[in-house]
């Protein structure tokens, strides 16, 4: 009994060293591919190693890489295509691009809930401080100026806003300006302008 409990053990060992040396496999086939000069070949090798790999973590990751070539092509229509074929947890920057790509596509509601899909998913801070703005310019793209307001308010009081300060001082005046808050537009066109008096928000 003790022998086949150590045979066991061993089998398991086995196959899990097995199971590390594949996805290694996988991973350095998959980080060859991103270094593929032309974008058809990488196309058309993200397509393959994802066929032969569909539920492992990097195939699904090629389905991204597919979708953010699609995206810098403007053909959003097919990057929400990819990215809804992922359906890896760990890859939450799927959320990100869906949100980015909706919003191109005048798809304004599933660009705010893919943006809090991301921001309840992620850790990335820069990344959740452009999902913020996702969300208020969808928002304003709807006419739906206090909403956009408001959430404009939250990221302005929250730990997210580090890079784009002269945007949101920006947009704060513009959402206040149509709601006609004439005062409160003037306040945060005038912060805009004593903070950054040479961005291009402040012109």
């Amino acid at each position: 009994m003790l022998m086949l409990k150590k045979f066991m053990i061993f089998l398991v060992l086995i196959s899990f060293l097995l199971s590390l040396a594949a996805e290694d496999s996988l991973e350095s086939e998959f980080n060859r591919i991103r270094e593929l000069p032309e974008k058809q070949n990488l196309l058309s090798a993200y397509k393959s190693f994802y066929k032969a790999n569909p539920d492992n973590f990097f195939g699904q990751m090629s389905l991204l890489e597919t979708a953010k070539i699609h995206f810098l092509d403007r053909n959003y229509k097919e990057t929400i295509k990819q990215l809804q074929k992922i359906s890896h947890s760990d890859i939450t920057e799927k959320e990100f691009w869906l949100a980015k790509a909706y919003l191109k596509n005048n798809n304004f509601e599933d660009a705010i809930i893919s943006a809090q899909n991301y921001i309840f998913s992620a850790k990335d801070v820069t990344r959740i401080e452009a999902a913020y703005f996702f969300i208020a310019e969808s928002y304003i793209q709807q006419r739906k100026f206090t909403r956009a307001l408001n959430t404009l308010d939250f990221l302005r009081q929250s730990e997210f806003i580090t890079n784009n300060i002269p945007l949101l001082h920006y947009k704060i005046g513009y959402c206040q300006e149509i709601l006609g808050n004439t005062e409160e537009a003037l306040q945060s066109y005038k912060k805009l302008k004593l903070e950054y008096p040479y961005h291009q928000y402040s012109y």
